[in-house]
């Protein structure tokens, strides 16, 4: 909208001239956007008719403003700053699980148990392996137990078959979210109904992301990985790291679910609320960059410097004026539509009082 080259670029900030590695460190140092020093630098990219390849030299505006609005009545987009930093926590969950799954492979069979044993013995594969150990213990009991003839010959032929197909199972590298471990999240996620999207790298929709941060759900997930751990190693340095990974994940999660409950709704936000609104948001990109330092994402970037200011000036969570409330007013107009308005013909009379119930709906509200 406002011709800016996207979150990857060198300046991805619409707000303020921010260098993306500047993001990293508390409080860098910024020049404020507006929609004037848009225009100009666009003005000067095109003049001198540079490759997109040079887009920092302009502070990355490629294109002409689609809307001429001033950036200061821009809301900061907070259901996309949630996808974002839910999808970059998790992204760092798996990755962390992946790294236990690798060092069990790692590790001595003295430390290891049976399901450790076959983890290292045929990696990705591990759980075909674990089927067919099963079916072949399932099929061995069938084999003892069995009385008649028939029976007998039956389960001699499938046991013989079972015997002969797990050896030719081959070992294959642990990939990402194949080992017992970081499988065990998307368990999770599946029991709680969070479904990781197929397209655009397995983010999850606005709805989940909301159940993600409360601690069920999390706390649920940083336990599979100490649970799965030790049900394959007694490595105390290994399971060790598991529990370092559930303390260190639990409190990214706890201090960003205090920041979201805080900002993610349509109610008024009291003037003496904003400060300490803003000490949670610090303490969440505190914690989060002494984790991960150097690894800060635009979106985090916007929530530590550009909502705040945008609270402070219209009093309202961001749920309001974002996209949650674009939605939840597409939701009641449909409402209001469907059972109040359905008798009225004329369409303008019908329009009329739809948007009439909808303000009268929400003016008590926002005059609070």
């Amino acid at each position: 909208m406002y011709g800016l080259s996207g979150p990857q670029g060198t300046y991805p900030c619409l707000w303020c001239v921010v260098h993306r590695q500047a993001m990293s460190t508390p409080s860098p140092e910024t020049q404020q956007r507006t929609l004037e020093t848009i225009i100009a630098d666009n003005d000067a990219y095109r003049r001198d008719n540079r490759d997109k390849k040079e887009a920092a030299k302009y502070n990355n505006c490629l294109h002409t403003p689609i809307l001429q609005i001033q950036l200061d009545k821009v809301v900061p987009p907070y259901l996309h700053i949630l996808l974002g930093i839910v999808l970059k926590h998790h992204k760092h969950l798996e990755d962390a699980a992946h790294t236990i799954d690798k060092k069990i492979t790692e590790q001595l069979d003295v430390h290891l148990t049976e399901l450790g044993k076959t983890v290292k013995q045929y990696g990705a594969k591990w759980w075909q392996a674990q089927e067919l150990q099963y079916r072949l213990e399932y099929e061995q009991g069938c084999l003892v137990f069995s009385e008649r003839a028939e029976d007998i010959e039956m389960y001699k032929k499938q046991v013989e078959s079972t015997e002969h197909t797990l050896p030719l199972l081959q070992d294959t590298e642990l990939t990402p979210r194949s080992g017992p471990v970081a499988s065990s999240l998307d368990t999770i996620l599946t029991k709680y109904r969070i479904t990781p999207q197929a397209y655009h790298s397995r983010s999850f929709i606005g709805n989940h992301c909301h159940k993600y941060t409360t601690p069920d759900v999390y706390e649920a997930l940083t336990q599979t990985i100490v649970s799965q751990t030790q049900a394959c190693t007694d490595n105390t340095m290994v399971l060790d790291e598991a529990f370092t990974i559930k303390f260190q994940f639990d409190d990214i999660n706890r201090t960003f679910s205090q920041v979201h409950k805080a900002i993610s709704h349509t109610d008024p936000i009291q003037e003496q609320s904003i400060p300490a609104i803003q000490t949670l948001i610090n303490n969440y990109m505190t914690t989060y960059r002494r984790l991960y330092p150097g690894k800060t994402i635009p979106k985090q970037h916007i929530l530590e410097s550009h909502c705040i200011p945008h609270i402070s000036h219209y009093k309202f969570g961001l749920g309001l004026l974002g996209e949650q409330g674009t939605e939840s007013a597409h939701q009641t107009i449909t409402y209001l539509e469907k059972f109040r308005a359905s008798g009225i013909v004329n369409r303008e009379q019908k329009l009329r009082h739809i948007l009439s119930s909808h303000l009268l709906n929400i003016l008590s509200r926002l005059c609070t």
